[in-house]
């Protein structure tokens, strides 16, 4: 069985340490670097499943590194955990916006950090055993968690395509924010709602081009769903 992968990139030698030591007991591969600019040549040459990375680095802002992640084929679907000691939520909103799976504030547990890593790789595993689902133009391979409109690939960060998942597979069901949040980041895991806003509109940039209908429908004072009408 391949052992799952996380890198690292924090220059708090204590807390890498102590992240590392609690993800190495749960079998996870590690992967260290004090630097985003090193982060991005070793995700070239290896991807993790995870980065997990602190919001302040010396050589390369977090936004970037984001950017950058998710702009490469080669790292498109490494999950993205940011961790900051500022509990800023306009940063928690960018951060989001940048491509970034998940936010987590200093301090924190390193066994609640492992929890939240440990439950986005479980969903995304439980979707490999689901059939290809289509909607309308839309179809979603969870095997190769691949998506495609009208015949051409889609290109989806790891968040919105468990979005997206989740609405495929009862299209024209209409859920809450809650709902959403509980099923793409779990119910232990605390998240603002606004958070969902933030990645439906990435997932509509990402699923509606120019002349094509918006498959994403806003339910006033409820939530979304996968629609036409």
């Amino acid at each position: 069985m391949v052992r799952p992968s996380i890198m690292i990139v924090e220059s708090d030698k204590e807390l890498a340490d102590s992240i590392g030591r609690q993800f190495a007991a749960e079998s996870y591969d590690i992967q260290r670097t004090e630097s985003g600019s090193q982060a991005l040549r070793l995700m070239q040459e290896q991807a993790p499943d995870v980065l997990i990375m602190d919001w302040s680095m010396s050589d390369i802002t977090a936004l970037d590194l984001c950017f950058s992640v998710r702009g490469s084929s080669q790292t498109e679907n490494t999950q993205i955990v940011v961790m900051s000691a500022n509990n800023n939520e306009d940063e928690r909103i960018k951060c989001f916006s940048a491509g970034a799976d998940d936010f987590v504030d200093k301090p924190f547990a390193p066994r609640e950090l492992f929890a939240r890593v440990n439950s986005m790789l479980v969903r995304r595993r439980d979707s490999i055993d689901v059939k290809s689902l289509q909607f309308a133009d839309l179809k979603v391979d969870p095997v190769s968690h691949r998506v495609w409109r009208n015949g051409s690939l889609v290109h989806l960060a790891p968040t919105e395509y468990r979005l997206l998942f989740h609405f495929i597979k009862r299209p024209q069901r209409a859920y809450s924010r809650q709902q959403l949040l509980d099923a793409v980041w779990g119910r232990r895991v605390k998240v603002d709602s606004r958070t969902i806003d933030v990645h439906i509109r990435r997932l509509r940039k990402a699923l509606n081009r120019p002349g094509d209908k918006d498959l994403i429908r806003t339910i006033r004072a409820v939530g979304y769903a996968l629609d036409l009408e």
